[in-house]
Order: C-alpha cells, then structure tokens, then sequence
C-alpha cells in the first residue's frame, strides 16, 4: 500500500481563529485544532479584606496561557502590585486565557488560584474581557489580626453500620475519646441508616447547633442561624458528599468549624464511613483563623495550638 504525507494547513476561519488542518495528500482536508490569536490580556482586579477594606500592597502573580498545543505558547508572566484602591491590571499578559496563581502579602488570607478565559472553556473560569478598569473582579482576602488558641484535626476515617444506630463525637476529648458508640456524653451524634437503595445520614448535636455553609475562609463562626441537626439523602451508587459546617458546642461555649464527607455506601464490611476534619476555639469565642504557614498537620490526631498575638488592628467597615 502506497503512503500518503500528510501537510499541516492553516486555514483562517471566520471568526479570526487558525484551524489547524491535516492534508492527507489524497485530497482529504481534516481540521486538527483551533489555534487561538494571541491576545493582549487586559484583566483588571481588586482585593478586599473581609470589612469591604481595599488591600493596598499586594503582590500579585499572574500567567497568560494559550490553549493551542500547537503554538508557540504565549504567556507574559509575571506580577504587579497593588494600589492604595486595592486594584491591578494584568496588562502584559499575553494569550487566550489567564491565570492569577498567587497573592503574598503577610498577615492575610487569599483565595486560591483562579482562571479568566474568554470563551469559558475551563469550568468555573470567568471571561475576562467583563472586566474592566470601571469594573474590577473583585478578590476578597481575609485580614489576620490574631490566632486563637485552637484544637485542629484532620482527615479522620470512622466507619458507621447503616442500621439507624447514632455515634458520638467528642471533639474536645482526647485522641482515644474522640469516637464512641451509642450516644453517650460529647458534641454531637452521627448516623448512617438504609432503606432500600437510600443511604440517609444525619448529624445531631447534643447541647449546641449546626449550621451548613461553603464560606471562602470559614474563619468566623455565625451568631445565629444554627438548627439541631441536619440529613442527607444519597440514591446513586458510591455516592459521597463533601459538606461544610459552623457548630457551635456546649451551650454556646465553644465554636467551631468542621467538613465531613459522607461516604453513602458500601465502604467496608458493608458499613458506610465519614472523614473528619475540624477546627476548635479554645478561648470561647468564634474565631476559627488558624496559621497554616506554621502549622503541621498530625493526620487522625487533634493538635492544641496556642494563641498568637500579631498586633494588627482590625480596621473594620465605617
């Protein structure tokens, strides 16, 4: 059999893109890939702290991107800082979508990486032609003026037989303490029951409340708003949800913030399982702020750590 070379086309197409094309040499055309025109990026941004507060001096590092595996890969990297309004422009990013991968200024919380794509190929992703110097997208950051002292823990497994039968978490007790059967003294109660093909899991506080949320930081607990339990039912197979939550424990005298996910099915043994992560304040109050630069992560153990004192004013909204 005769081979035939293929030939790489450009081919512009309407809307000013290149299709990249393939000639088989036997007069077959076939379109590869749209190649994107490199574009000047002109995104403008601003950063807020959490009282509406513009955040003046904060550097910020972008990348442009082009989504062409065939280019020659437009970027214009690099970072700015920001006004005494708060706001940047990313004027020498080049290519057809964007990136902003990083903010550093101390004593904050900023928002993870975050990506601007014009023809929104990227879920999530925003365009970023709507916005504009008159229309910043706004970046809202968290400002530290002091850690707590917090109990934190992470990533514990906990198996639960989907037979109604609650569980007890003591968040406050030591390492051993933490999982009981049946429901005895502690915070709260988790179960996992079964009808038919429906897992259903609830969550039940004993002295206290809970308050489902999906908060960017989760690091001030709400005053009001809590509920004494909360459930969940989950119909497919191998389902698992990730949920956020508030509580607040023992009357009112501790807060805190937690996430479970809830594994609805056949984990093991026939049982069902949560994974457990939590943040406790230690000093009564709602605060949950907690250091992770410094912070180490002791997985299925809770870690005390103490207070610590940054001397920042919180400079809230007038």
């Amino acid at each position: 059999m005769r081979r035939h070379s293929a030939a790489f086309l450009p081919v512009l197409s309407v809307a000013g893109s290149l299709l990249l094309a393939s000639c088989d040499g036997m007069g077959g055309l076939y379109v590869l890939e749209t190649v994107m025109p490199v574009q000047n990026i002109n995104f403008y941004g601003k950063i807020v702290d959490q009282y509406g507060q513009p955040v003046p001096g904060v550097i910020v590092k972008y990348a442009g991107h082009n989504s062409s595996t065939y280019s020659s890969g437009a970027s214009g990297s690099g970072s700015v800082v920001t006004d005494k309004e708060g706001r940047f422009t990313t004027g020498g990013a080049e290519g057809d979508w964007l990136s902003i991968d990083e903010f550093i200024k101390p004593d904050y919380q900023f928002p993870r990486r975050r990506e601007f794509d014009s023809e929104q190929r990227f879920e999530d992703a925003l365009p970023w032609t709507n916005y504009t110097k008159n229309n910043p997208f706004i970046f809202k950051a968290w400002k530290i003026a002091r850690y707590p002292a917090v109990r934190i823990y992470e990533e514990g497994f906990f198996l639960l037989t989907p037979d109604g039968r609650k569980s007890t978490f003591d968040l406050l007790a030591p390492d051993k303490g933490l999982f009981k059967p049946g429901v005895q003294e502690g915070d709260f109660t988790v179960s996992f029951d079964k009808i038919d093909d429906t897992w259903i899991a609830r969550v039940d506080m004993l002295n206290g409340g809970i308050l489902e949320r999906d908060d960017m930081y989760m690091n001030l607990a709400p005053v009001s708003g809590y509920e004494k339990f909360v459930e969940y039912k989950f119909q497919k197979s191998r389902d698992t949800a990730e949920k956020k939550f508030y509580i607040k424990m023992r009357g009112g005298k501790y807060y805190a913030q937690m996430t479970i996910v809830f594994r609805a099915y056949d984990y093991r043994h026939g049982k069902g399982a949560i994974q457990l992560s939590y943040v406790v304040n230690l000093e009564n109050g709602r605060d949950l702020v907690v250091d992770r630069e410094n912070y180490r992560a002791a997985p299925s153990r809770p870690v005390d750590y103490p207070k610590l004192e940054l001397g920042l004013p919180e400079t809230r909204a007038k």
